[in-house]
């Protein structure tokens, strides 16, 4: 949905951003569809494209929706996004005069209404991710003089992982438990399935390419990533470590064993000491301009060893690392908890259970049977468990999987960094 006003985009934009960095709300990415939704009625009906509206327009668009046949728990989600919306605008609104509804008892399970907010959503997660890459070098390692000029690599496996995380759940159904089990070893490329506790997850083959894109840079940039923090990790006083490294004399430091780094600052202390002292002799001579010519030396000294304790520290730091297994990592390189799993996916796409809740919805429209859905799935929202994972048939799965939400081919041969 295109705006003719962008500012109005702009705003649903950075509304949603700081309602999904709150937790006292139940906000989630649907609010943001939602609200264009809401602004594109407006806009048929003669308002003012959002800058403001009243209770009798809600109320309106509430009858729409209702006409829609839309259930009850749908239209009390929306109209909590548009209250919260005019909060964020300082718009007045009698929330005694809307025409809120009532929940069935029937209606237990929130779901991602329309299918198009899935496929946007995916869209821009993809987009954001191939955004950023233009600020990386991804065909090859950098160099360690290099990573402070770069982009975030960090920043970038996050968005990766986040969009794995997406599609995996919303075609799969896996839970946060099952995706907290999950190492980078359960991925099976050439069979095109992930297993899990001997539970074997088929993927169609858009998100097993997606998945082998997600571990290659995993395998190839994790150690880069864990680098490129500890390079503002140690106190350097202002001094840029990797301008240090790109002066070949620190580089060759750099690349000694740790016996050779103590060896050569040993030595430099050692001659500091003889300068001072030679220097002490001389001021008895008064020779000053010797004097100046031994100070600056000193100074000089001074300076190349503090810079190579700087090395040092970093290369303990370094020395620290060790490949993490896990599918999907912490910014501290730890493997995600659930729970950190289900505020992922609530911060940047949706509530697990909602995608889930949508997925099963999907399949059963496709004609799948529920028993066969209990039997693969576990969803505590609606009260499916997988049965024992032994008995998982693997041609069932793949018959969900591919009843199931369908994504657009994505290319991972990424751009090659811009300047």
């Amino acid at each position: 949905m295109v705006f003719a006003n962008l500012d109005m985009e702009s705003e649903i934009e950075e509304f949603t951003h700081i309602m999904l960095l709150k937790e006292d709300n139940d906000g989630d990415r649907s609010w943001k569809y939602h609200l264009e939704r809401f602004i594109h009625f407006l806009k048929e009906i003669g308002g003012e494209n959002g800058t403001f509206f009243n209770e009798d327009q809600i109320n309106r668009y509430i009858d729409e929706l209702q006409s829609k046949e839309k259930d009850s728990l749908y239209i009390k989600e929306v109209l909590d996004g548009i209250v919260a919306f005019s909060q964020y605008k300082r718009i007045p609104l009698d929330k005694e005069k809307l025409k809120i509804p009532v929940t069935n008892e029937n209606e237990k399970f929130l779901l991602i209404d329309e299918e198009e907010d899935l496929y946007r959503t995916e869209k821009e997660l993809f987009n954001k991710l191939m955004e950023l890459s233009s600020q990386l070098s991804l065909h090859e390692v950098p160099p360690l003089s290099a990573l402070s000029k770069t982009g975030s690599y960090i920043q970038f496996r996050n968005i990766f992982k986040e969009y794995v995380l997406f599609r995996i759940v919303v075609e799969t159904g896996l839970d946060e438990t099952e995706l907290h089990e999950m190492n980078l070893e359960s991925f099976y490329k050439m069979n095109g399935e992930i297993i899990i506790n001997q539970k074997k997850v088929p993927l169609t083959p858009n998100t097993n390419h997606v998945c082998s894109a997600y571990v290659s840079f995993r395998e190839k940039f994790d150690e880069t990533i864990f680098i490129q923090k500890k390079l503002f990790d140690v106190d350097t006083t202002g001094i840029s470590l990797d301008e240090l490294l790109e002066e070949e004399q620190m580089m060759t430091f750099f690349e000694c064993d740790l016996t050779s780094k103590v060896e050569k600052i040993e030595s430099l202390l050692l001659e500091q000491v003889n300068i001072e002292e030679e220097i002490a002799l001389l001021e008895e001579d008064t020779e000053e301009e010797k004097i100046e010519d031994l100070e600056e030396k000193a100074d000089d000294i001074a300076e190349q060893i503090m810079n190579m304790k700087m090395l040092v520290a970093l290369d303990r730091k370094i020395s620290e690392y060790e490949f993490n297994n896990g599918m999907f990592v912490t910014d501290r390189y730890t493997r995600m908890t659930e729970n950190d799993i289900l505020e992922a996916l609530e911060r940047t796409s949706f509530p697990i259970h909602k995608l889930q809740n949508t997925a099963i919805k999907k399949w059963t429209e496709a004609g799948i049977k529920r028993n066969q859905i209990e039997k693969l799935i576990r969803n505590k929202s609606v009260g499916l468990f997988s049965r024992n994972k032994l008995e998982v048939n693997v041609d069932e799965f793949k018959q969900l999987v591919h009843a199931g939400f369908q994504f657009e081919t994505r290319d991972f041969t990424f751009p090659t960094k811009s300047h």
